[in-house]
């Protein structure tokens, strides 16, 4: 038999009490396992806590990984387009145009990838309520909408850098290389 009392007082202040109330109803009944309903729902859930935890740290190891991958990806671009960037510099080019061009490509890229993602991750969905319909999963527009900006958010830190690197290009030390 389970009884939940409301108090308003601190749970552990009060076992004895609760304990002497059973006992004087019934003599024989057992007094165990008394907590909170908070520790109760702690203990009911911390299965599904630890594993949203893991899925998470995942998610976020997975974004760190992309970030560093942009970020090498965008460097080298600059690196390989450097002699081009240094005449587009010294025929007057503004230093703003050029970050400009080295954020809009990355900016393709991450949208080029966050397009493939969400068509794959829209099929995937899809397939999962067909196969397994008791646990069909619902998409909302908060559920995509999030993780897209923070992707965009992270390509545009990505991207900054090399940006910079670019626009700071010496003109004629790039013409050199050429």
């Amino acid at each position: 038999m389970n009884t939940v009392p409301s108090i308003c007082v601190t749970a552990l202040t009060i076992v004895p009490e609760i304990r002497d109330v059973v006992h004087g109803f019934r003599s024989d009944l057992p007094v165990s396992d008394l907590g909170t309903m908070q520790q109760f729902v702690d203990d009911a859930l911390w299965r599904e806590r630890m594993a949203a935890r893991f899925v998470a740290s995942f998610g976020s190891l997975a974004l760190a990984i992309s970030l560093v991958g942009l970020f090498g990806v965008t460097s080298y671009w600059v690196r390989s387009r450097r002699p081009e960037i240094g005449l587009r510099l010294s025929l007057g080019a503004r230093r703003r145009s050029i970050v400009w061009t080295v954020l809009r490509r990355a900016l393709l890229s991450g949208v080029a990838g966050l397009s493939c993602g969400g068509v794959a991750s829209a099929l995937l969905v899809t397939y999962n309520n067909k196969s397994f319909p008791s646990s069909a999963v619902q998409l909302s527009l908060g559920t995509v909408l999030l993780p897209s900006t923070l992707l965009i958010l992270a390509v545009v830190g990505g991207a900054c850098l090399p940006a910079a690197r670019a626009a700071w290009v010496s003109p004629a030390r790039a013409l050199r290389d050429l």
